[in-house]
Parts: C-alpha cells; sequence; structure tokens
C-alpha cells in the first residue's frame, strides 16, 4: 500500500522533520496545503510526490475546510485506485481532522494519525479547548491507529477519551545521531533552537536571559523565527551577546557549540530539537511539561523547572555555568539516553511497523 503524508501547513519544526523524513524512508507521497518556511523545499525535492491543496489551511476557516474535506477524498480515490489502496498518515491537528473525515467510508484507505501535541492547553480560553477537544473525538471514529511521540502524550488522549485504547500506539521520535563538537570560545554558549512563538515561550526566555546576561562570561543564541521574532529582536538590539539567527537551514552548525541547551516551552510534544542537543552531549535546562518530563532526569541527564518559573530557569543555568564537571555529566549521561532509545533508525523501525499492522 501507498503512504500518503498529510499536513496542513509545512512550516519549520519537528513534526515537519518527522513527515519528510517517513515520506522519504517509504518512498511516499506528501499532501499540504501552501505556504510555510519549507513549503518550496519539498516541492522541489518531491515534485510530482507533492500534492498542493489549496484550501487545506492550518487557521480554521469553515468554507475552505468544507472544501478541503472533499478536495482531500477525491485525491485519496486517485492514489487508491493506482496503488491498490494507500495508508494516510496525518500530522497535526487541523490535518488529522480533515484527512480523518475526507477518508471516511473509502474502504481502501488506512488512516493514522500522528499526535505530535495536541491543540487543548490552559492557554486556550475553555470554549476553544471544548471544540477542539469535540473535533479530536469525532476524528478518532475514523482512524484505524493512533500514534503518540512519547507515554505522556498518550495518557492525555486516555484521560481526553480520544479514540480508544486499542487504537493506541507509541512511536518515539528518533534523531539522527551526529558528531559531537568542542566550542573554542572561552564563554558558555546557552542555545536555543526553536520557533518564536508563545508555544515555546520566547518572552520569558528573554526575560531568564536579561537575568544571566548580569554574567560577563556567557552569550545566548537563539535558532529560529516566528511572529515574536521582532519582537525580541528589538528587546536585545544593543546586546552583542544575544545572537537571534532567524531561520537557518542547519542549526546543527550553531547546536554543535551549545553549552547548555535552555527551552522553557509552554507546552510540547516531545521536541526533536531537545533530542538533538541531548543526542550532542548538552545538558539541558527545560520546562518540565509532556515528553520532556519522559526524556530529562531531573538532576541526571538536566534540569526541570515548572512551567513558567523565571526564577528557576536563571537558578539552574547559572548552576550549570559554574559547574563545569557537572555539566560534562549530566552531558554524557543524556548522549546515552538519546543513542539508547530516541535514534532515527528506532523510529522509523517503529513506524514501519505500524504501517504493516494496518496494511493486513
Amino acid at each position: 500500500m501507498k503512504t500518503v503524508q498529510m499536513m496542513a501547513k509545512l512550516e519549520r519544526g519537528g513534526a515537519q522533520k518527522i513527515l519528510i523524513s517517513l515520506a522519504e524512508n517509504f518512498d511516499g507521497l506528501i499532501i499540504s496545503g501552501m505556504g510555510g518556511e519549507l513549503f518550496n523545499a519539498v516541492r522541489k525535492n518531491f515534485g510530482d510526490r507533492h500534492i498542493v491543496i489549496k484550501e487545506l489551511k492550518r487557521e480554521i476557516s469553515p468554507v475552505d475546510d468544507i472544501l478541503a474535506i472533499f478536495r482531500v477524498r477525491e485525491v485519496l480515490k486517485n492514489i487508491s485506485k493506482n496503488h491498490n489502496g494507500l495508508i494516510l498518515h496525518t500530522h497535526g491537528s487541523k490535518a488529522g481532522v480533515i484527512g480523518a473525515l475526507a477518508s471516511a467510508g473509502l474502504k481502501s484507505v488506512r488512516v493514522v494519525h500522528t499526535a505530535h501535541g495536541f491543540a487543548i492547553h490552559p492557554y486556550n480560553s475553555i470554549i476553544v479547548n471544548l471544540v477542539y477537544l469535540w473535533l479530536e473525538r469525532l476524528a478518532s471514529m475514523f482512524r484505524d491507529l493512533l500514534i503518540f511521540p512519547c507515554e505522556t502524550t498518550r495518557m492525555k488522549a486516555m484521560m481526553w477519551k480520544i479514540g480508544k485504547e486499542k487504537q493506541y500506539r507509541v512511536v518515539l521520535n528518533g534523531v539522527e545521531i551526529k558528531k559531537k563538537s568542542h566550542s573554542k570560545s572561552r564563554k558558555i554558549i546557552i542555545g536555543t533552537v526553536a520557533n518564536f512563538k508563545p508555544q515555546k515561550n520566547p518572552l520569558l526566555w528573554a526575560d531568564v536571559v536579561e537575568e544571566v546576561l548580569k554574567r560577563r562570561d556567557v552569550k545566548f543564541v537563539y535558532c529560529g523565527g516566528g511572529p515574536l521574532f521582532d519582537y525580541v529582536r528589538e528587546r536585545f538590539r544593543d546586546e552583542k551577546r544575544v545572537i537571534l539567527t532567524g531561520w537557518v537551514d542547519n542549526p546543527y552548525t550553531y547546536m554543535k557549540d551549545f553549552s547548555i541547551f535552555f527551552l522553557p516551552s509552554r507546552w510540547e510534544g516531545l521536541p526533536l530539537a531537545l533530542l538533538e542537543a541531548m543526542s550532542l552531549g548538552i545538558p539541558p535546562v527545560v520546562s518540565n511539561i509532556d515528553g520532556n518530563v519522559e526524556v530529562v532526569q531531573d538532576g541526571e541527564t538536566g534540569f526541570l523547572c515548572p512551567l513558567d518559573d523565571v526564577e528557576c530557569y536563571v537558578e539552574k543555568l547559572l548552576y550549570l555555568i559554574d559547574h563545569p564537571l557537572l555539566r560534562s555529566k549530566f552531558g554524557e549521561n543524556a548522549e546515552k539516553v538519546i543513542t539508547k532509545r530516541y535514534t532515527m533508525e528506532k523510529m522509523l523501525n517503529g513506524y514501519r511497523d505500524i504501517y504493516k499492522e494496518v496494511a493486513v
């Protein structure tokens, strides 16, 4: 059966990286809407294997959403005829709902959905969360399997009664293991790789940075772009020890020189940037949310801080700055955790098993 990866918008992020890896390794097709930082690259690299549906948008738009359901349904029918059935693998909440409804009643289509992270969180209004919850429950009625990148996300789905437990599978996110590097800089480099969106908490990041910069032996590097980029850049306009790179094609060129990885996200599934940093032996200081708490062992591989706790982040970063031997120990432990459980090979093998299961 042919695999078809589907996402509403090809922005830069961990879920998009995984989608592209799956399409590459399983000779699959990609369905997406217009736009996103990765759109042109995917269009160039996949050619006819990339199917664009302009009505498929990340934002809620009732008219376009209904049109997208019918457009996706027609595409699925055509692909299925030419390939003796297909596996539709959706990523992201919007594509997950559109794809599930579009495939309803199509016997030749198997549907799996990876919940990289739910859009249900305390920063939404109660009404918005209830709507998202209802849509997730509705979509799960038309899915064969629900895939989770970590155990905590699976537990949330169970608590919220999204789908049935027999649909649940866990495939841990994985990353390529790359060669480590040792920075020649005398300064401690505290690095972040993330989107400048409220989810990643860049405004709190800036508050923490202002406190830690009272030390002269440290600098910060933030790789990424997004809606809050200009605001944060203006805030540090005259600070040479804060480097905001914007979007970069290969964050590894910066990450390999990080001394500490810092990510104060408000909500996550299991962030690839965290796994990539730990695979390079970089100790993390991150929020104690969802997948973070599974991969980071507090006081063993890095530090976890309560959500939005500026004081804790400052304290833990300063502690690691002052204790190089502990940084080294945490880094070694972190690298071992990733190479044991969170490699790209293990993730691809997990999805291969998923595809075999639903193809039967």
